[in-house]
């Protein structure tokens, strides 16, 4: 099986990506790109492309059985570097960020740096990969380095757990962020990030954190937590990311019956006072490997 043969779509899964998905789109116009003026370019590359000699020509009863076929075979190969990806997240579902990297993943295994010299378009003989090269075709509006996709990938959902507390409340919350440290899960807890936020404008960074940078959040409810102009920023920012993807983001871990704004009494929580701290970190452990979340 010749490579153009075992290598068939992988630009039109980038094309579906780069249309439907607001994250890569984010990402492209952070380092200069423009995703809107690029689809035309690439709308026109497939609409002059010869279909004549794109059939495909294996035997598909063996395509998901046969280690070979896993390998040379673009569907296949994409779904083992997406299943690689969640795993490495600890992500139950397969999402966004997971297709992103599988798709630069099978690119620059297909055609790494040394080999891009074997394009057409001189343009893209360069000593790194772009967006441009995924694509398969020179289009300035896709000249972002897979370097920077990749960083900007790393620093989405970098914790698996952002807890949101109270200073009162500085026992409980350290207790909890020990024992899951412990258990080698990655915790955003104040304390950790004292030469993080050191210099930081916090206001920006704690909003980037909460609504951005998490699997899931902790919000320690109590009467102290309800007053503080901190955690009011913690939790607006909690809130919109759990609006804005319909997901169970934020787990309400309740000290007392305090009524916070924007909370539902109809969200399920969990109450200190009925258990142990370590039944709580076990809980905790469950929903980050196994619960549901929406990418």
């Amino acid at each position: 099986m010749s490579r153009k043969q075992c290598l068939p779509f992988s630009d039109e899964f980038f094309f579906v990506l780069l249309k439907e998905t607001p994250l890569l789109q984010q990402i492209i116009k952070k380092y200069g790109g423009d995703p809107d003026l690029a689809l035309p370019v690439l709308y026109k590359k497939f609409e002059e492309r010869d279909e004549s000699n794109s059939g495909f020509d294996y035997d598909s009863s063996e395509l998901y059985s046969n280690e070979h076929f896993r390998k040379t075979v673009t569907r296949s190969r994409i779904l083992d570097f997406a299943i690689e990806s969640a795993t490495k997240r600890r992500s139950k579902e397969i999402g966004v960020i997971e297709l992103i990297e599988a798709i630069l993943n099978y690119h620059e295994e297909n055609w790494p740096v040394w080999e891009n010299g074997n394009y057409f378009d001189e343009r893209l003989h360069t000593p790194f990969n772009t967006i441009s090269h995924v694509a398969g075709v020179y289009c300035e509006y896709l000249w972002v380095n897979l370097e920077d996709v990749r960083k900007e990938l790393k620093e989405i959902e970098k914790y698996d757990l952002a807890i949101s507390f109270a200073g009162e409340d500085r026992e409980i919350a350290r207790n909890i962020a020990e024992l899951m440290s412990q258990q080698e899960f990655k915790v955003f807890f104040h304390e950790y990030e004292n030469a993080e936020l050191w210099g930081k404008d916090l206001y920006s960074h704690l909003s980037e954190v909460y609504s951005k940078k998490a699997k899931f959040c902790l919000m320690i409810v109590s009467k102290n937590y309800a007053c503080k102009q901190w955690t009011n920023i913690e939790r607006k920012a909690a809130q919109a990311k759990a609006f804005q993807e319909n997901s169970e983001y934020i787990l309400p871990l309740r000290l007392d019956d305090t009524e916070i704004p924007g909370l539902l009494p109809t969200i399920g929580y969990i109450d200190l006072r009925q258990h142990t701290i370590t039944e709580v970190v076990e809980l905790l452990k469950k929903k980050i490997r196994f619960g549901q979340h929406i990418a």
